[in-house]
């Protein structure tokens, strides 16, 4: 009966000590509020960045972070939303060179990750029909 005690009060002690104890004196939480704000997270994670629409941003790592509008930081290493792809649309081969109604209508569209854009053109030849032709986005 005395060594069942030992063991319960043994056991006792551990979950003690092994769920207290202090935290590292180098953890600021208030530096981890703001890095939360940002987009910050740990454990291989993704981070991704609008930048604009259907223009996004992202990246996988240990440590990330990011802004939209801005770009991500991705273990130290900064990309910029100047770099953002095209997401979200359908892409420009989809509708490119088919016919189209009305003249001079519109699609939005990704050309690779590049966003681009098919504009409905009426062209002469054998067959004057208007088609989709593709344009590049500044």
């Amino acid at each position: 009966m005395k060594n069942v005690r030992a063991v319960m009060a043994a056991l006792v002690c551990i979950s003690i000590v092994g769920c207290g104890g202090s935290t590292p004196d180098n953890l600021d939480t208030a530096e981890f509020s703001s890095d939360e704000e940002r987009g910050a997270v740990s454990q291989f994670s993704t981070c991704s960045a609008n930048c604009g629409p259907n223009l996004a941003l992202s990246c996988t790592s240990a440590i990330c972070s990011s802004e939209d509008g801005v770009g991500v930081t991705c273990n130290g290493v900064f990309q910029s939303c100047d770099f953002a792809v095209c997401t979200g649309l359908s892409a420009c081969s989809q509708w490119a060179n088919s016919l189209c109604s009305p003249v001079g209508a519109q699609r939005d569209c990704c050309h690779g990750d590049a966003l681009a854009r098919v504009v409905c053109r009426y062209e002469n030849g054998p067959s004057s029909r208007t088609f989709w032709r593709l344009e590049y986005v500044p």
